[in-house]
């Protein structure tokens, strides 16, 4: 569906857009602003990602034509470097993702059949790379792609920015675990109430059990990952598991496990049933029956396959500008239309 299709249908576009309308009036960091007002901001960032124009001036051209407004190319970028509006932003995907969230949670849930799984939220996490925005300044002679990190509700399938790598000066990149670290536990939990259990499927560039550890214990936050093939566990005990539970069909061993630095954690051998394929799954968490840890992992290929979307479907490859903010917004935007 495109921007002028969604105009051409009344009902559907005031449909569509009905949770970002709810969300606007409950923000707080909302302003006045006659030449470029905050809805039409909100409806301008949605409707660029729906569309797939491949440049901002080509954007405001057409947002211009189907809105009936005067709005420059400079004050649209500008906009989009807004420490405010960026604010308000936040507040409104936040609050969708909510609106969202409980609509789906009750319909259509993939865990709704594991009570073990009450107290927890299911993450699928990991980075997305874009390429550079047209003006992005050089790293050591060369444009960078710009990494962003993405949160899955593996739950609802509602998606949430985690945040954008920043490298440091004269750096290439930002490594993800770095990124992670610099935003920190707080901000993992993505708004999860007080007694509810984080986890995050996460590949194997998450590594560093004592993050993980101070991630769980100041902040309820789990991490499920690949075992790497230099990882150095060493076993220390065995779990006891229901060999006879289907959730636990391929389950191989569940083992209590401490790294070379001290950490303890568990490792899950598992193999797939259907091609034979044996995985080592390492995490921090230790209460979940095996099979779950396998099952939560395999499903963090869902995250994979949106993230195919938003590059294959909603054309978005590139930044659309070079300040962080610009960036950022712009994956708040992804999200608000996904």
């Amino acid at each position: 569906m495109s921007i002028v299709e969604t105009k051409r249908q009344g009902t559907l576009r005031q449909r569509f857009f009905a949770p970002l309308e709810l969300a606007l009036a409950r923000a707080t960091s909302t302003r006045q602003c006659h030449e470029y007002p905050d809805q039409l901001h909100l409806h301008s960032g949605v409707g660029r990602v729906v569309d797939g124009s491949k440049s901002g001036r080509e954007w405001v051209q057409l947002f211009c034509t189907l809105f009936t407004i005067s709005l420059s190319v400079s004050n649209f970028f500008a906009a989009l470097r807004s420490e405010r509006r960026l604010r308000l932003l936040r507040e409104v995907d936040l609050d969708v993702r909510s609106q969202a969230n409980a609509q789906i949670r009750i319909r259509d849930n993939p865990f709704q059949q594991h009570p073990e799984l009450a107290q927890f939220e299911i993450y699928a996490s990991d980075g997305h790379c874009q390429c550079a925005s047209a003006h992005e300044d050089p790293i050591h002679g060369k444009k960078r792609a710009v990494t962003h990190l993405f949160s899955l509700n593996l739950c609802t399938h509602t998606a949430a920015h985690l945040t954008v790598t920043q490298p440091a000066k004269d750096k290439k990149k930002e490594h993800e675990i770095k990124a992670l670290k610099r935003i920190g536990g707080a901000a993992l939990r993505l708004g999860a109430p007080k007694g509810t259990k984080v986890v995050h499927a996460y590949d194997p560039a998450i590594i560093d059990y004592n993050q993980w550890h101070r991630w769980k214990q100041g902040h309820g936050v789990y991490i499920i990952t690949l075992e790497k093939s230099n990882s150095a566990l060493f076993k220390i005990g065995l779990k006891d598991w229901d060999k006879r539970a289907p959730m636990n069909v391929g389950v191989l061993s569940d083992e209590m496990t401490i790294s070379p630095d001290g950490a303890s954690l568990r490792r899950v051998r598992y193999r797939d049933p259907a091609t034979g394929e044996v995985y080592s799954f390492i995490t921090n968490e230790m209460t979940l029956p095996p099979g779950l840890i396998a099952f939560i992992y395999k499903l963090r290929w869902d995250i994979e396959k949106v993230f195919d979307v938003f590059k294959n479907k909603l054309e978005q490859k590139k930044a659309w500008g070079k300040h962080d903010r610009s960036k950022t917004q712009q994956a708040h935007f992804i999200m608000l239309a996904h």
